[in-house]
């Protein structure tokens, strides 16, 4: 089990999720997984918590040596299973981590929709998703303008239909305050270049390269040897301690 990072906020609001069964993953991210760069990083994980509120879930990654994560939206697969990727362009070492929350706004969606069915009268609710907008805060230019709009729309019209828009719900999404955001630790990524994913390598040992009988060989005398070991096919020259 991959345990779970609370932010204060989460912890004070004592509504932790629970992030477990990462992939990939080895030994509950102990040791480092290895890709290609260029190649897809496809992340699984179970994410959930008490309770029938909607969850929402994102998947963070970063070169090691960055402080800024990258995040990349994560899409709810089956039960309690998660899916999201990503895709590091250069070798090196990267970390990745998933997040995860309660979206206030589609749990308040699903619920309304809920009382329409049953012919419920649904005019309390649509204030109180209405006041949800008035709490959206950091959102991208385009999402800012789609809720400014919805709000306008349905202040004006009374239409709750106005509220429960599908562009709506994917602009609040990202424009939330995550009072219960937990955070899972990261988990290490190695990412090497194509040629380990195949090829031709060549062992030398640097000692013995030297032309002069008795005299230990140098890197010099291992440079020389280069060219004569290309022009045989080998891609990779690996040279022992």
């Amino acid at each position: 089990m991959n345990k779970t990072i609370q932010t204060v906020e989460s912890a004070a609001a004592g509504s932790a999720f629970l992030i477990e069964d990462v992939y990939p993953a080895i030994e509950g991210g102990r040791f480092a997984v290895k890709r290609i760069a260029g190649d897809r990083v496809e992340v699984w994980a179970d994410v959930y918590r008490e309770g029938d509120a909607v969850v929402g879930a994102a998947l963070l990654w970063r070169p090691e040596q960055d402080r800024d994560w990258r995040r990349e939206p994560m899409i709810h697969h089956s039960n309690d299973r998660w899916f999201g990727a990503f895709t590091p362009v250069e070798p090196g070492q990267y970390v990745y981590a998933i997040e995860a929350w309660t979206d206030e706004f589609a749990t308040w969606s699903h619920g309304i929709a809920r009382k329409q069915r049953t012919g419920a009268d649904v005019s309390l609710d649509a204030i109180e998703g209405a006041g949800l907008l008035t709490k959206a805060h950091g959102a991208r230019q385009a999402a800012a303008a789609v809720i400014v709009r919805q709000c306008e729309d349905y202040l004006q019209t009374g239409d709750v239909t106005s509220l429960l828009a599908t562009e709506l719900g994917d602009a609040m999404s990202e424009s939330q305050s995550r009072p219960d955001l937990t955070r899972s630790p990261p988990f290490p990524l190695t990412v090497d270049r194509d040629k380990a994913r195949f090829g031709a390598w060549y062992q030398m040992m640097p000692r013995s390269q030297s032309r002069v009988p008795g005299q230990h060989g140098t890197l010099c005398d291992c440079i020389a040897r280069v060219p004569n070991i290309a022009a045989m096919g080998f891609d990779v020259l690996y040279l022992t301690p």
